[in-house]
């Protein structure tokens, strides 16, 4: 069984040619619901402002499959030892994740090509810091 999404026709017809691709991502923090992307600058959609995070994030989500098995997804943001120490000091648990994907009109670019697909939703399980120096 082939597994199908709704595809908005200008996201689609972007698949068929050159296309820039950028992930939107929106975090239910408990100091407030965040929207980030990996690229720069904003980018509108839904009525909500996304920001660039640029390359200081990166994103891992499950080959796709069907059922109802349980799937993992890992978000990482780099930034200085203060602010990263100071955003695992919060109680994120159980807050929702939704994570899109959508095409620019240019690399790093911030102009959509049509509507985001969404690719993942769930919920964080834990945040953790992890010193990438050893």
């Amino acid at each position: 069984m082939a597994l199908e999404r709704n595809i908005n026709a200008l996201t689609y017809s972007a698949l068929n040619s050159t296309f820039h691709p950028v992930v939107m991502v929106i975090v239910d923090w408990p100091d407030g619901t965040l929207y980030v992307h990996n690229n720069t600058g904003d980018i509108p959609f839904g009525g909500n402002n996304y920001l660039g995070m640029g390359y200081i994030a990166g994103l891992s989500i499950p080959e796709e499959s069907f059922g109802i098995v349980s799937a993992e997804a890992s978000l990482s943001i780099s930034g200085t030892i203060n602010d990263l120490l100071d955003a695992t000091d919060v109680n994120s648990r159980n807050s929702d994740v939704t994570i899109y994907v959508g095409l620019t009109t240019e690399p790093n670019g911030n102009s959509l090509v049509g509507d985001p697909i969404e690719m993942f939703s769930g919920y964080l399980d834990e945040n953790e810091f992890v010193d990438a120096q050893g």
